[in-house]
Protein backbone atom coordinates (compact mmCIF):
# COMPACT_ATOMS: atom_id res chain seq x y z
CA UNK A 1 0.00 0.00 0.00
CA UNK A 2 0.85 3.38 -0.52
CA UNK A 3 1.42 6.27 1.61
CA UNK A 4 1.37 9.29 -0.81
CA UNK A 5 1.06 11.81 2.39
CA UNK A 6 4.16 10.35 4.03
CA UNK A 7 5.86 9.85 0.34
CA UNK A 8 4.84 13.85 0.28
CA UNK A 9 6.42 14.50 3.44
CA UNK A 10 9.72 13.73 2.63
CA UNK A 11 9.96 14.37 -1.06
CA UNK A 12 9.06 17.73 0.04
CA UNK A 13 11.78 18.07 2.43
CA UNK A 14 14.11 16.24 -0.29
CA UNK A 15 12.83 19.13 -2.74
CA UNK A 16 13.94 21.93 -0.70
CA UNK A 17 16.91 20.96 -0.34
CA UNK A 18 17.90 21.23 -4.07
CA UNK A 19 17.69 17.49 -4.97
CA UNK A 20 16.89 17.20 -8.32
CA UNK A 21 15.14 14.14 -8.57
CA UNK A 22 13.08 14.74 -5.54
CA UNK A 23 11.50 18.04 -7.10
CA UNK A 24 10.82 15.61 -10.16
CA UNK A 25 9.01 13.18 -8.09
CA UNK A 26 7.46 16.26 -6.43
CA UNK A 27 6.11 17.47 -9.82
CA UNK A 28 4.73 14.04 -10.79
CA UNK A 29 2.90 14.04 -7.48
CA UNK A 30 1.23 17.14 -8.23
CA UNK A 31 0.90 16.79 -11.81
CA UNK A 32 -1.07 13.30 -10.89
CA UNK A 33 -2.69 14.29 -7.91
CA UNK A 34 -1.43 11.31 -6.04
CA UNK A 35 -1.58 12.60 -2.38
CA UNK A 36 -2.44 16.12 -3.56
CA UNK A 37 -4.29 18.19 -5.14
CA UNK A 38 -4.11 17.86 -9.00
CA UNK A 39 -2.42 21.16 -9.54
CA UNK A 40 -0.69 21.81 -13.19
CA UNK A 41 1.03 25.25 -11.76
CA UNK A 42 2.73 23.56 -8.88
CA UNK A 43 3.49 20.52 -10.99
CA UNK A 44 5.76 23.05 -13.81
CA UNK A 45 6.82 24.89 -10.78
CA UNK A 46 8.98 21.36 -9.67
CA UNK A 47 9.55 20.59 -12.79
CA UNK A 48 11.36 23.63 -14.06
CA UNK A 49 13.00 23.82 -10.54
CA UNK A 50 14.71 20.15 -11.06
CA UNK A 51 15.18 20.76 -14.61
CA UNK A 52 16.94 24.16 -13.96
CA UNK A 53 19.83 21.80 -12.24
CA UNK A 54 21.43 20.95 -15.55
CA UNK A 55 24.03 20.86 -16.43
CA UNK A 56 25.39 21.08 -12.83
CA UNK A 57 27.12 18.57 -10.68
CA UNK A 58 23.75 17.26 -9.54
CA UNK A 59 23.03 16.97 -13.43
CA UNK A 60 19.28 17.94 -13.46
CA UNK A 61 16.60 15.58 -14.68
CA UNK A 62 16.14 15.38 -18.48
CA UNK A 63 12.33 14.04 -17.42
CA UNK A 64 11.74 17.60 -16.03
CA UNK A 65 12.24 19.26 -18.76
CA UNK A 66 10.03 16.85 -21.25
CA UNK A 67 7.55 16.97 -19.23
CA UNK A 68 7.36 21.06 -18.96
CA UNK A 69 7.35 20.80 -22.52
CA UNK A 70 4.53 18.52 -22.79
CA UNK A 71 2.32 20.31 -20.37
CA UNK A 72 2.89 23.63 -22.77
CA UNK A 73 2.01 21.39 -26.02
CA UNK A 74 -0.56 20.22 -24.16
CA UNK A 75 -2.14 23.25 -23.26
CA UNK A 76 -1.83 21.77 -19.48
CA UNK A 77 -0.32 25.23 -19.27
CA UNK A 78 -0.59 28.91 -21.07
CA UNK A 79 0.59 28.27 -24.41
CA UNK A 80 3.89 29.21 -24.85
CA UNK A 81 6.21 28.44 -27.79
CA UNK A 82 9.32 29.34 -26.63
CA UNK A 83 9.49 28.10 -22.95
CA UNK A 84 7.76 24.59 -25.12
CA UNK A 85 10.87 24.79 -27.20
CA UNK A 86 13.57 25.38 -24.44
Amino acid sequence: MTDYREAFKWLGHAAQQGLPDAQFCLGQMYEDGEGVPENNRVAAHWFRRAADHSPSYLGGVWEAKVEMANMYHDGRLPKDVLQEYM
